[in-house]
C-alpha cells in the first residue's frame, strides 16, 4: 500500500488548524479595577476646584467693593506691604477701571466649574471625568497666565511682598497639581479599568 503525499499533507494542516499541536501557551493576564484611585482624584479636584471658585470669587468682590482706609491700612500692615492709603487705593482704581479683576474672576469661576464637573464625573468613574477635569485645570493656568502678564503690564495691583508670593506660589502648585492628577489616572491601568469595566470584563464561558 503506498502513502499519497498529497494526503499526508491535508492531515498535516488540518491537525495544524485544529491546534493538536502541544505547546504552551502565553498567559492572558487581565488589569483588575481599582476604582478607589478616579475616586480618590475625584475628590482631590473637587478640593482644588473648590479653591479656584473661591480665588474667582474674591477677584469679583474686590471689583465691586470698596474698602475703607482703615481697613486698607490694616491690610497693608498685615502683609508688610510698603505702600501708603492713597497709593493702594490708586493702584486698586487702575485694576478695576481695566477690567482685570471681573476678567480674571469669571475666568477663575468658568475653570472651577469644569473642574468640578470633571472631578463629579471622576467620583462616578465615568470616562471622560479626567478629560474634563485636565481642560479645567488648563483654563485656570491659562487665567493665572493672563492675570499676572495683564497686572504687569498696567503696572497696577499691590507692591509684590511675601504674602503675595506665598499665594501665587501656592495657587501654582495647586494648578500644576490639578493638571497632573488627571494624567495618573489616564495613565494607571487599573485606573482606566475601574472608568471602563465593559472594557476589561472577560467574556462567560
Amino acid at each position: 500500500m503506498s502513502l499519497n503525499v498529497e494526503d499526508l499533507n491535508i492531515r498535516l494542516n488540518e491537525s495544524e488548524i485544529s491546534g493538536s499541536p502541544s505547546g504552551p501557551k502565553p498567559p492572558v493576564y487581565s488589569v483588575r479595577p481599582n476604582p478607589s484611585i478616579p475616586i480618590t482624584i475625584g475628590i482631590l479636584m473637587l478640593l482644588g476646584a473648590l479653591v479656584v471658585s473661591i480665588i474667582g470669587g474674591t477677584y469679583i468682590i474686590g471689583h465691586y467693593t470698596n474698602p475703607s482706609d482703615a481697613e486698607i491700612e490694616q491690610s497693608l500692615k498685615l502683609s508688610g506691604t510698603d505702600m501708603t492709603v492713597e497709593e493702594y487705593k490708586q493702584a486698586q482704581a487702575e485694576l478695576v477701571d481695566s477690567g482685570l479683576l471681573i476678567v480674571s474672576g469669571a475666568t477663575n469661576l468658568i475653570a472651577a466649574f469644569t473642574m468640578m464637573f470633571g472631578s463629579i464625573m471622576l467620583i462616578l468613574k465615568k470616562e471622560r471625568g479626567p478629560k474634563i477635569a485636565l481642560i479645567g485645570a488648563l483654563m485656570w493656568f491659562i487665567s493665572q497666565l493672563i492675570t499676572e502678564i495683564w497686572s504687569s503690564i498696567i503696572g497696577g495691583g499691590v507692591a509684590v511682598d511675601k504674602v503675595e508670593l506665598i499665594a501665587t506660589a501656592f495657587c501654582l502648585i495647586c494648578n500644576l497639581s490639578c493638571i497632573g492628577l488627571p494624567f495618573f489616572v489616564t495613565m494607571n491601568p487599573a485606573a482606566v479599568a475601574a472608568l471602563q469595566p465593559s472594557k476589561t470584563e472577560e467574556p462567560n464561558s
